[in-house]
């Protein structure tokens, strides 16, 4: 629209342009009202017989309201200068209109995702942080906010904000707290190194499968040595604090009278160095023997969700030393005291399907936010599945609720849910279309 500020005037615009006159038929005035006026001056009384008819008078009074005009020549210049004229009141038009649309539209539609509800709201702010504070919505240190804060506003924009739970850590034996908005490992750790300043060194001693309020967390500074034992030399890299976990994570265990050198058992693991056990036993007999380990769980994104495939495992080997009593020269006891990995054995494999009719994902998006750990008093899990139908539809064959399950057992037991009563069960599913 163009600034009116550098229109010209319209008596520019309007220059030496020519206007038609119309002349018109004007009564001459009675002698009564001439000037100088005559007051003795009567008008005189017409006959009747002369007057026109009413017709007549009718028809003369159209004539001379509409008398013919002469054409008008206009120049090509009054033509441009009278197409300024139009042009100028156009974009007036136009700026008018353009103005009362900004005063009628109140801003951006936007959707905040927020303590599981969805607020829909209109606004003027310019950026993420901005909504959320026109809202009165508070944003923790450490709660995830997706667009970022000093994200743009877009019309029909979806806000999530996520609130950070705490978790109680001992790292290297000192009890932390970590503020996270993960219960997924992965995510966990690397909050946890971003809040206390770790290094990648640092990781779990025992990864947990999901992290909550009330996981108990060990993290532990990896250290590398050597082991020796049981006439064995083990290189190991392992997460340990104290000779006992280095003990514990190689399956190595004391006898009544053994000890460890050149740290106590129960001493500060030191990195780069060798561990001996030395063992004080009346015999100590070493034997290889084949061993196995259990079966592990993965899954596989190509096989449909509810299906299985299992690959089989393949014993290994130990060096297991046993402490052997003899009462007269008869063996009395045998007890194993120690078993030295020799060849690793390989697990059998069931690999799960993760492969969902994506329409779940869908609604679990649009019920949580796609959190699947959600956990209410009524609704747990990515897809807000009521307690007691959790229960009715065999959900407790994973967890006591939906929201300790992973994705694919909630997935699983929706499916059972769908069978019956279709995806109208949940509010999304009528919300986004589906049956």
């Amino acid at each position: 629209m163009p600034d009116l500020s550098d229109l010209p005037p319209i008596q520019d615009l309007l220059g030496d342009a020519e206007f038609p006159e119309v002349s018109r038929d004007l009564a001459s005035p009675s002698p009564a009202r001439a000037a100088p006026h005559d007051e003795t001056a009567w008008l005189p009384i017409p006959d009747g017989e002369d007057l026109p008819t009413i017709e007549q008078l009718q028809a003369e009074s159209i004539e001379k309201a509409n008398p013919p005009l002469e054409p008008v020549k206009v120049s090509r210049k009054h033509l441009f200068q009278r197409s300024g004229i139009i042009l100028l009141a156009a974009a007036s038009l136009f700026g008018l209109s353009f103005l009362v649309s900004g005063l009628l539209d109140a801003g951006d539609d936007v959707t905040i995702r927020v303590d599981g509800r969805n607020v829909s709201t209109e606004t003027g702010a310019q950026s993420v942080g901005g909504v959320l504070r026109e809202k009165n919505i508070k944003v923790g240190k450490y709660d995830s906010v997706s667009p970022k804060a000093s994200s743009p506003i877009k019309n029909e924009m979806t806000i999530k904000v996520v609130r950070s739970f705490p978790v109680a850590v001992d790292i290297d034996g000192r009890p932390e707290t970590v503020f996270t908005t993960h219960s997924q490992p992965e995510g966990f750790l690397a909050d946890a190194r971003n809040q206390l300043k770790l290094g990648s060194e640092v990781i779990f001693r025992s990864p947990p499968n999901q992290v909550g309020r009330n996981s108990e967390i060990q993290l532990r500074r990896e250290k590398t040595g050597t082991l020796l034992v049981d006439g064995s030399a083990v290189n190991y890299k392992l997460p340990a604090l104290t000779v006992a976990e280095l003990l514990d994570s190689s399956g190595v265990a004391l006898g009544p009278e053994d000890y460890t050198q050149p740290v106590a058992v129960d001493g500060l693991l030191p990195n780069n160095e060798s561990i001996t056990v030395v063992r004080v036993a009346t015999e100590s007999v070493s034997v290889l023997e084949a061993y196995s380990v259990d079966s592990v769980s993965l899954p596989d994104p190509n096989l449909p969700i509810g299906e299985t495939r299992v690959t089989l495992a393949v014993d290994g080997v130990k060096r297991v030393t046993y402490s052997v009593r003899n009462l007269d020269g008869k063996e009395s006891s045998r007890k194993a005291i120690s078993a030295v990995t020799v060849k690793e054995a390989v697990p059998a494999v069931s690999y799960f399907g993760t492969l969902a009719d994506p329409r779940w994902d869908k609604i679990a998006e649009c019920e949580t936010g796609g959190n699947w750990a959600a956990y209410g008093p009524t609704y747990q899990g990515g897809l807000g599945i009521f307690h007691q139908t959790w229960v009715g539809f065999g959900g407790r064959d994973f967890a006591g609720n939906a929201g300790n399950a992973t994705r694919e057992e909630q997935i699983i037991v929706a499916e059972r849910i769908r069978k019956r009563y279709g995806f109208s069960a949940w509010g999304c599913g009528r919300q986004l279309g589906y049956r």
